[in-house]
């Protein structure tokens, strides 16, 4: 009966511990000169458990080169692997000659990795031309219109 208490405690005490903040920056390159939009939301992939923790959703149009968004640390919830991997979901049009008017891309290896043990910052630097993989989009961006 103490051994089920005692249990109980550390289950209680494991659930309540917060994670260190993580700070996040993201780079994403359209190779070509032209006006692109894009949709992203950034995750971090869980490995032991069914979901994914999504953190951050931009929407965006520029003629610019790249665009770049830098988000102050956060706390996440994570799962019990000892770093977290952080992965990007994209709803693009940036295709080279109208190859395809939007698309969608993940990388299918995480981009970034970090300890959960102490303040961290990722960086991500992503080139989104001519990269898709289309069925991985759906439902997250139902609306291919901007």
């Amino acid at each position: 009966m103490i051994f089920h208490r005692i249990l109980l405690l550390i289950l209680l005490g494991v659930s309540l511990i917060k994670s260190d903040p993580i700070g996040i920056s993201l780079k994403v390159r359209c190779e070509f000169n032209v006006k692109w939009c894009a949709n992203l939301e950034i995750y971090e992939e869980d490995n032991t458990f069914p979901t994914n923790d999504f953190l951050k959703k931009e929407s965006f149009c520029t003629t610019d080169p790249f665009k770049e968004f830098n988000y102050a640390p956060m706390n996440l919830d994570g799962d019990v692997s000892p770093s977290y991997e952080f992965n990007v979901l994209f709803h693009h049009n940036c295709t080279q000659g109208g190859v395809r008017s939007w698309a969608c891309y993940y990388s299918p290896e995480p981009l970034a990795f970090c300890p959960v043990d102490g303040e961290q910052a990722v960086s991500m630097d992503v080139g989104i031309g001519n990269k898709w993989n289309s069925k991985e989009c759906w439902p997250r961006f139902a609306d291919p219109n901007f």
